[in-house]
């Protein structure tokens, strides 16, 4: 899509509430029996072997990879999504969105993975979290899905390396600093000392 063409989309997109709602509707109703074929095809099964998987019918495949049948259930998705071995995502979004998702409609981008081909990616996002959570420090670029950038030795890296930092609270650090201002904070006096300090004040 051409810088013109893409300026031109916005316009409409802005300008014409009419427009907007038959983008949204042609893109879902088009988009999903595309990502559908994809997916069966990436996989070399027939019309037939995908009905099987999903528990249906031929003619129930046939109809929802035809664009223009344009009646597709929750029901009928989750089934299909359940032979495939892969997740469904139904959210609302913002148009900035919708145009990042079908910048690219070629057949690898409508294709989606089976759980099972996810199993590393799915070990170092666990991993990720895990020294998120006994560490404290985020995975960089989590918003950007870090789990599929770290490795587990990576992860394991950063666990030794926080587990080396000093501490920044209790009686084994001479430095405190307050977390909220980056400021060193003063040593709190004993209550005891400070009773001696006002009694010889006033003596």
């Amino acid at each position: 899509m051409s810088f013109l063409s893409r300026a031109g989309l916005v316009t409409k997109l802005l300008t014409n509430r009419e427009f907007r709602d038959s983008y949204v509707y042609e893109h879902v109703r088009n988009g999903i029996p595309f990502q559908i074929r994809a997916l069966r095809k990436k996989r070399n099964w027939s019309q037939a072997q995908l009905a099987k998987a999903a528990e249906t019918s031929r003619t129930v495949i046939t109809r929802i990879e035809d664009p223009n049948y344009g009646n597709l259930t929750l029901k009928t998705l989750y089934q299909i999504a359940s032979a495939f071995d892969v997740a469904l995502l139904v959210k609302f979004v913002p148009f900035t969105r919708l145009l990042r998702e079908y910048e690219d409609v070629s057949s690898d981008a409508l294709t989606a993975k089976d759980i099972l081909n996810e199993h590393q990616l799915l070990q170092r996002w666990a991993n990720a979290k895990q020294v998120e959570s006994t560490s404290g420090v985020m995975p960089l670029n989590q918003g950007q899905f870090a789990f599929a950038q770290t490795s587990p030795t990576e992860a394991s890296a950063m666990q030794e390396a926080t587990a080396t930092r000093p501490e920044v609270c209790g009686e084994a650090s001479s430095n405190i600093i307050s977390i909220k201002t980056r400021r060193p904070l003063r040593q709190r006096q004993k209550p005891q000392k400070r009773i001696h300090a006002r009694l010889r004040q006033t003596a």
